[in-house]
């Protein structure tokens, strides 16, 4: 919990520059579009990254890796705005944001097993819901610092990200985490094939599956076209970016503190096409609205929506995955997911160059609202209690 707070409270000061960076320093919405996107490209090789967690014995030596390279890629970015090239500008951003999203792609299936390692069946639902509020409070204070942290110096801010990213370790160092011995001896290629399989065979894994990466193809786009709305549209500072991702926070620690307090949600399943049809009018009021208090009101309620559909998803997952195959199921999701996710990133930064950035919440609508009737007939998690 301690390492995932400071690492989020960081990673939250880190999307904000590197986005603000990006479209401040260039003045492209495609190059911030594609930005956006490479910090979870990475996320696409996470069927294999979670095949060799699971492989591997010692699974603390990766998850002290993971902080080292999100130091190294907050430190890419003072090369960036000490730079007046657009081309090597371009190019930085984007190691700098692949570095972070392989970083992420080590930590997400560590924690996942840790997780699911540390907490009973019975306490799922709670434990997500409590990690959940540990993790979104961690990145709403990040998103407050950083609204005046980096209007003041750049430079400053970035170093102070490394500061925190190399205190983040220490949590790391005290885990008490036994070297696995539920590893298989298969190949890497075997291992990757049967987390597909066990997700083909096991419906309600799949449906789950699916939601994740429908969603993150519609979610993924916010975080790039906020960024052009701010900047170009409304033409404020960047401490109004970090009031964006204040106000999705702090929806999103009001939805994690309801669920925590929720012994057991029944039919699951019927519970999450209401939200998501809930997301898409919310979304298409930005559309129809298009002001600045609008887009920090519907992300409140986008993050209080988040804050209770995420631990139900993880709830409905971590119960019904075996503990020695959640490295290379979790990696599968994660790659299903970021696929579609990059896919929005770049999508949205298109959109956003060729017609009025804030026509992106209009496909966002309509994508949330396809998923919710999507979900609506999915048969299994219907019946499904956590």
């Amino acid at each position: 919990m301690a390492e995932t707070g400071i690492s989020t409270f960081t990673t939250s000061l880190f999307t904000v520059l590197i986005l603000w960076i990006s479209i401040s320093e260039t003045k492209s919405a495609l190059i911030t579009g594609v930005t956006s996107a490479m910090l979870v490209a990475p996320l696409i090789l996470s069927i294999v990254v979670g095949a060799f967690i699971d492989r591997a014995h010692n699974k603390k030596v990766f998850a002290i890796l993971g902080p080292v390279l999100k130091a190294l890629a907050t430190g890419i970015l003072l090369i960036v705005i000490q730079s007046n090239s657009l081309i090597l500008d371009s190019i930085f951003l984007f190691i700098s944001a692949l570095a972070f999203g392989f970083s992420i792609d080590l930590l997400v299936p560590i924690r996942a097993i840790w997780s699911q390692m540390f907490l009973r069946k019975p306490i799922y639902l709670k434990g997500m819901s409590v990690a959940n509020l540990v993790s979104r409070t961690s990145r709403l204070l990040g998103f407050l610092v950083a609204a005046v942290l980096f209007t003041i110096n750049l430079r400053t801010g970035i170093l102070i990200i490394l500061i925190f990213y190399l205190i983040s370790l220490l949590p790391i160092l005290f885990i008490d985490s036994p070297k696995d011995t539920t590893i298989g001896k298969g190949t890497l290629r075997e291992v990757m094939k049967d987390g597909i399989q066990y997700i083909s065979k096991t419906r309600v894994v799949a449906e789950i599956v699916f939601i994740s990466s429908f969603s993150a193809l519609f979610w993924g786009m916010s975080d790039s076209a906020s960024s052009v709305m701010i900047n170009r549209v409304f033409d404020l500072s960047s401490s109004y970016l970090s009031y964006t991702f204040f106000a999705i926070s702090l929806g999103g620690i009001t939805g994690s503190t309801l669920t925590s307090k929720i012994k057991s949600v029944k039919n699951v399943g019927k519970k999450l096409p209401l939200l998501y049809g809930l997301g898409s009018l919310s979304v298409l009021l930005i559309a129809i609205f298009p002001t600045v208090y609008v887009l920090l009101s519907v992300f409140f309620v986008i993050g209080f929506l988040s804050g209770i559909t995420s631990p139900l998803i993880s709830a409905v997952f971590f119960g019904n995955v075996p503990r020695e195959k959640m490295g290379r199921i979790q990696g599968a999701m994660d790659t299903f997911g970021t696929s579609f996710n990059s896919v929005s990133g770049i999508l949205a930064g298109v959109i956003m160059t060729i017609m009025f950035p804030g026509d992106v919440f209009y496909i966002m609508a309509v994508g949330l609202a396809t998923l919710s009737v999507i979900v609506s007939r999915f048969k299994v998690l219907s019946k499904l209690n956590v």
